[in-house]
């Protein structure tokens, strides 16, 4: 078969690119040049494994086929000219296209006039490593441009790790008021001027702002001072523990101490001497915060948890001093009755309560022998101080109490009494 009937038979659509190749390596046919270009012509996508020439690959990416990208030899995109490289990204350019030329930037010729290109196209082409060296104030004007003019998936604000973006270049992205693409612009981490944080504290919702920003204390304030009536209190309480720079706050709205998980000592004075009821919610108390507060305001005195000298003075009272001041005691008593033998009793008491039992009487019983004489609780039991854990292991193993015989104490509905082993 000669060249021009291959050719003719191409052109019917009789043989195939795929028909070609399987002829060509069975050595049925010659493919030449002309063939090729045929082909290529005929279907620029569709001419498979045949080996072209870089001026026929050339005639296809031109064509504004991207998607032939894979089969070219990465060296052959070092052979595209400024121009030729400037003339493809001419063509419009959709999502697939666009990951076909993310593929080849790093094996092209790249040139100032190129990366402005491609940055009108993608300012994420910016954070290609072989983009670096080009990027100055210029590109990223362009990158900023070209977000503020098309929020497409092909644009987004420029990365500022890979660029440096001026106040001039955030009023202009400010002013295209895409709060929300700001607003996730910073909880992904980036940084941005104060001006700018402002502008999304005061334009977005409240809640939705809450969870990843970091703001310093003046910001907080501003946020405060916008939202403070609509936000929840797991928002507030999630805002003061992402952010620790919280004095101008609490200067401004010292009520919202209680929300503060661990506050800082300055915060607490801050708080405390701006509103004394703050005292309530102050887990570690001092004698410094207590005086404060009672200073301001005595009726706050029912919040303070610790006692000493100077605060019992300042609110006029002494410190009790207690003979029983441990939380529990244990007692036990051995007792003859009528001289037939002795009984026992154990028992245990709250510290609080000890005064009073000391102060008791009680009675013995066992079977017909009673004993209606009166005893004193202190002259016959002797005792002896026990933690809280102590007496948990007693009441557990069912030993807090235990007698013989039967014990009556002055009050006949005593815990204390007991019936008769």
């Amino acid at each position: 078969m000669s060249e021009n009937e291959i050719i003719e038979k191409i052109k019917s659509d009789e043989l195939s690119s795929l028909d070609i190749y399987q002829m060509g390596k069975h050595g049925l046919i010659d493919i030449t040049d002309n063939i090729k270009w045929t082909l290529i012509k005929k279907n620029p996508g569709r001419y498979g494994l045949i080996e072209m020439t870089d001026e026929m690959n050339k005639y296809v990416l031109f064509q504004g086929r991207f998607d032939m990208i894979d089969l070219f030899q990465p060296d052959f995109f070092k052979t595209l000219t400024e121009d030729e490289v400037i003339t493809l990204l001419t063509f419009p350019i959709n999502r697939i296209d666009y990951m076909y030329i993310k593929k080849i930037i790093p094996y092209l010729a790249l040139t100032k006039k190129i990366v402005k290109r491609l940055v009108e196209i993608s300012n994420a082409f910016l954070y290609i490593k072989e983009m670096e060296p080009f990027v100055d104030e210029e590109v990223t004007w362009i990158a900023v441009r070209s977000f503020c003019s098309r929020t497409d998936i092909f644009h987004s604000i420029p990365d500022s790790k890979y660029c440096s973006l001026t106040d001039d270049m955030w009023k202009e992205i400010c002013g295209t008021k895409e709060y929300r693409l700001i607003s996730e612009y910073l909880k992904r981490g980036f940084d941005a001027p104060d001006f700018v944080k402002e502008e999304v504290i005061l334009s977005s919702s409240g809640d939705s702002y809450v969870e990843d920003i970091p703001l310093n204390g003046h910001l907080l304030k501003v946020f405060f001072d916008r939202w403070r009536d609509e936000l929840s209190e797991y928002s507030i309480r999630e805002l003061l523990k992402n952010n620790t720079d919280r004095m101008e706050t609490i200067k401004a709205y010292p009520e919202l101490y209680k929300y503060i998980r661990k506050p800082k000592k300055a915060e607490t004075e801050l708080a405390v001497e701006l509103m004394p009821k703050n005292l309530e919610f102050v887990k570690k108390q001092s004698e410094k915060i207590c005086l404060m507060a009672l200073e301001k305001d005595p009726s706050v005195c029912k919040y303070v948890k610790i006692q000493t000298d100077a605060i019992s003075e300042l609110i006029g009272i002494k410190e009790e001093v207690t003979e029983y001041p441990a939380p529990y005691y244990l007692l036990s008593a051995c007792e003859d009755l009528a001289d037939e033998g002795y009984l026992n009793y154990v028992t245990t008491v709250e510290g609080k309560d000890m005064e009073d039992f000391m102060e008791s009487q009680f009675s013995l019983t066992f079977g017909n022998l009673d004993d209606y004489n009166k005893r004193m609780v202190k002259d016959c039991f002797s005792y002896q101080p026990i933690t809280e854990d102590e007496y948990r292991l007693l009441k557990k193993l069912g030993l807090s109490s235990l007698s013989s015989g039967i014990w009556s104490f002055d009050n006949e509905n005593s815990d204390y009494d007991d019936e008769e082993d």
